[in-house]
Formats: C-alpha cells, sequence, structure tokens
C-alpha cells in the first residue's frame, strides 16, 4: 500500500504489479471530493485505489451523509479497492 494525496509523486511503478494507492487528502471541498478521487483512480489505473476519509477538518462532510458516497465511489469506480476510515475519529461517526 503506498498513501499521499499527490498521484504525481506516486512511484513510477508499474500499475499492474498490485500495489494499491490510498488517497488521503484532507481540507477538500465537499464538492471536490468525488471529482479528485474519481481523477486519483483514472491516474493510476489499471491499480487498486483506496480512499482514507474521516479527518477532523472534513468531519462535517462525512457524518452528513449515511456512507452512501463511500458506497458510490467503490461502486463507480473499477478500480476501487476500498474507502478507509481514519483511525482518531472513527467512533464519532461508528460507536
Amino acid at each position: 500500500m503506498l498513501k499521499h494525496f499527490n498521484p504525481y509523486v506516486m512511484p513510477p511503478c508499474s500499475r499492474d504489479e498490485g500495489y494499491l494507492f490510498v488517497n488521503d487528502s484532507q481540507k477538500v471541498d465537499p464538492a471536490k471530493f468525488t471529482q479528485e478521487f474519481t481523477a486519483w483512480a483514472d491516474l493510476l489505473a489499471p491499480a487498486d485505489v483506496g480512499f482514507q476519509i474521516g479527518y477532523d477538518e472534513d468531519i462535517e462532510f462525512w457524518t452528513d451523509g449515511d456512507g452512501d458516497w463511500g458506497n458510490a465511489m467503490v461502486t463507480t469506480l473499477k478500480n476501487a479497492a476500498g474507502v478507509f476510515w481514519v483511525d482518531f475519529t472513527v467512533k464519532e461517526v461508528f460507536p
């Protein structure tokens, strides 16, 4: 697993060697999360990608929904492997 918010700093390894690339962006305009994460998936395809969410700065966005956004990302993006909640806020949303 390789994790960062900028896909252009990911190592130039082959995208079909079994790596999981996880986007850990935070402080992104909620209206642009889907756009950013879709671009991440497209740029790193065909590799599996994931998304780390639940940062304090973004908690309003994540707690306003019921998980539909994460489910939509995983089912819409052909190379999405999962959505991962950060450990330091997970109990606020999933007690």
